[in-house]
């Protein structure tokens, strides 16, 4: 378990691979096994954390789980991807990485990405 120790009593808990979570009447059962599912999904999260991105590597280094900086878009901010099991992926952004997210992930920027990426998908219909 990651306890954040915020006001919110934010908490992400991981499992081995060898233990599947699954709806089991009117709660999650947690058993020995192995999902079905595929390996990979397209879900993921991006999390603040208040450790250093030395501190995040540490823990990958840990587990064995793969962790690597990386850009995201066209030098818009800066993430440490940590895959969870090497699975699941969460995107950790340390205090500096925040800054420059939420610079980015302006209402206002958000519009006119999408809007550029319905242009370029419209012109490449032509």
């Amino acid at each position: 378990m990651a306890i954040a120790g915020d006001d919110r009593g934010s908490i992400i808990e991981t499992y081995p691979n060898d233990r599947v979570l699954s709806p089991d009447g009117e709660q999650v059962s947690f058993v020995p096994g192995s999902s079905t599912a595929p390996r990979y999904s397209a879900f993921h999260i991006a999390i603040a954390s208040k450790l250093s991105a030395e501190e995040v590597f540490a823990i990958g280094e840990r587990e064995g789980w793969r962790a690597v900086r990386c850009t995201r878009g066209r030098n818009f901010f800066d993430v440490i991807e940590l895959w969870i099991e090497n699975v699941l992926l969460i995107e950790v952004l340390t205090e500096e990485m925040q800054k420059q997210y939420l610079a980015f992930a302006t209402p206002a920027n958000l519009r006119a990405l999408a809007a550029a990426a319905s242009a370029a998908s419209t012109a490449a219909q032509v």
